[in-house]
């Protein structure tokens, strides 16, 4: 996670950069056989690949070119339905003024960050870890927390408590309504 913060975050340094996704090419130049199956989609574990890839994007809240075996329109159209626009507060798992944090578990390969959305907040959960894990949130505002409304944003299914499970190597966008 630092090495993705320190090189694909234009914050930094000013000027936003761009993450230009290289898997069709990579294939094309050095495993052209493999190339027309992973244009397709149809190679081994690649759509988990890809979802491990998104959740560092989110995580970070960095750019990626939508080419060379990247599509990221179903995640902008989440965004744009919750209101995250080029103004948007975001706050990275490793600010401290973070408004959602992370409880459990305690892994530094396990990140939350948020966007403040008008009715709430869009929360990505990433999980960079080989097991799956149990994400518990809180915002440190036990009456915020007591009347939380969590839902899996690509799903639409209604999350009960405040725990997220995550696959391992994946992510889940969280909406969260005060």
């Amino acid at each position: 996670p630092d090495f993705f913060r320190a090189s694909f975050m234009g914050v930094q340094f000013g000027l936003p950069s761009i993450y230009i996704a290289q898997f069709n090419r990579a294939y094309s130049e050095h495993f052209p056989e493999k190339l027309p199956a992973a244009k397709a989609g149809k190679l081994k574990n690649q759509a988990k690949h890809l979802r491990h890839f998104m959740g560092y994007i989110l995580a970070h809240d960095a750019d990626v070119w939508p080419n060379f075996g990247v599509n990221a329109a179903s995640v902008w159209n989440i965004m744009d339905k919750a209101g995250v626009g080029g103004n948007t507060p975001f706050y990275g798992y490793w600010r401290k003024d973070n408004p959602i944090r992370k409880v459990a578990p305690k892994s530094e390969r396990v990140m939350v960050s948020s966007y403040q959305i008008p009715d709430g907040y869009l929360t990505a959960v990433m999980n960079d870890t080989d097991k799956e894990a149990a994400v518990e949130l809180s915002s440190g505002d036990s009456g915020m927390d007591s009347c939380w409304n969590l839902t899996d944003a690509e799903s639409g299914k209604r999350i009960d408590g405040k725990t997220i499970l995550v696959p391992a190597r994946d992510y889940k966008l969280v909406k969260i309504r005060k």
